[in-house]
């Protein structure tokens, strides 16, 4: 497939280039600081390491949708997550999985401002329009590489009001109409007021199929966590190796 060979082929390029772009504008600042202090990590909170997982994401999705407020950027909740808003009012009761979408011009302005993200987290560039927003005292990936994150999917723009993001269930493009994508409508997802795409079913549909079946029994894992190999380490105390990132 030409579109998945052109990703392989571009993807070291790409992820060198955000790596450096990161690393020189890595400044923490006042406004991370205050980030920090203002959404307190609540692993301490919870018994279970599945409880931990997801108190984490939520952390970082609360960071996320204070900081880009006050970028006056948005995000959108994407794939299982944004399913798991419509269907379950919150995660999927197996998954721990955040996944969200941003706009290219939006994601552009967060990484301009990407040291106000606080120092307990990371962004990571992980494929051609793929990034991590991700906890630093955590080890979850099954190849221990990596933390509890935020998946950031990128939305591109094209001609005549056309959107697109790389669906990874098909390793093909999706296209569809800006209408379809904004004006964003709020949704609850737990104990937060988010926001998914304005036409949801659609892009759910195309995702999922019939998404309001629940998958039969045997199915309903986490598709993204060993739990027997899972590291939740003291908040402040890194086990994310930064050099050690690369897929």
């Amino acid at each position: 497939m030409l579109e998945k060979y052109i990703r392989r082929v571009y993807k070291p390029f790409h992820n060198r280039y955000y790596t450096r772009k990161i690393a020189t504008s890595r400044i923490i600042s006042s406004y991370s600081k205050e980030l920090e202090l203002k959404y307190p990590d609540p692993r301490d909170q919870h018994d279970t390491i599945e409880d931990q997982i997801k108190a984490i994401g939520l952390r970082i999705l609360e960071i996320l949708s204070k900081l880009t407020d006050a970028l006056d950027i948005s995000f959108a909740l994407a794939y299982g997550t944004m399913l798991g808003a419509v269907r379950h009012k919150g995660f999927i009761p197996w998954d721990d999985d955040i996944d969200i979408f941003m706009t290219r011009r939006d994601f552009n302005v967060l990484l301009k401002n990407c040291s106000d993200i606080p120092e307990s987290l990371l962004l990571v560039p992980m494929d051609v329009g793929f990034f991590k927003v991700m906890d630093r005292s955590s080890i979850i990936s099954k190849d221990q590489k990596r933390g509890v994150a935020v998946d950031v999917f990128i939305i591109e723009d094209h001609r005549n009001d056309q959107l697109s993001f790389y669906n990874v269930h098909t390793l093909r493009n999706l296209f569809f109409h800006r209408r379809d994508y904004t004006p964003l409508k709020s949704t609850p997802f737990e104990q937060l007021e988010l926001k998914i795409p304005s036409n949801s079913d659609w892009i759910l549909s195309e995702l999922y199929g019939d998404y309001m079946k629940l998958p039969p029994k045997d199915q309903q894992v986490s598709h993204h966590s060993d739990f027997n190999k899972v590291q939740i380490a003291n908040f402040g105390e890194y086990l994310v190796n930064k050099n050690n990132l690369g897929n």
